[in-house]
């Protein structure tokens, strides 16, 4: 009886752990940057949200070890919506749309 009390409670104290995460980040963006973290060309890169009109964006940097990459813009389903800047260019996309007026946090910084 004291062996499945011991392994729930291992359980919860494990599930209790603070997220890093802002509020209000989806699970997808959420695997996406734990997947961009783990290649270790993300340190300390902030990931920033643009919110306008109810809807948020997340805007993804380049990494740090690569030249002419883009930065990218994902909607809140983690659909690619754009590239803003970047590339050999330096300009981007060139079709993003204008998030001048948005609300910008931080909702992630990679270690």
């Amino acid at each position: 009886m004291k062996l499945p009390l011991l392994i729930i409670g291992l359980f919860l104290i494990m599930s209790c752990h603070k997220s890093d995460f802002a509020r209000g980040v989806p699970s997808c963006m959420k695997q996406k940057l734990r997947k961009l973290e783990g290649t270790g060309n993300y340190k300390g890169v902030a990931i920033l949200r643009y919110t306008f009109k109810d809807q948020a964006y997340f805007l993804i940097p380049p990494s740090t070890t690569s030249a002419d990459m883009y930065t990218v813009l994902y909607n809140e389903n983690c659909e690619y919506i754009c590239a803003p800047g970047g590339g050999i260019s330096g300009k981007g996309s060139g079709i993003c749309p204008d998030l001048n007026k948005a609300k910008v946090d931080t909702v992630y910084k990679m270690k």
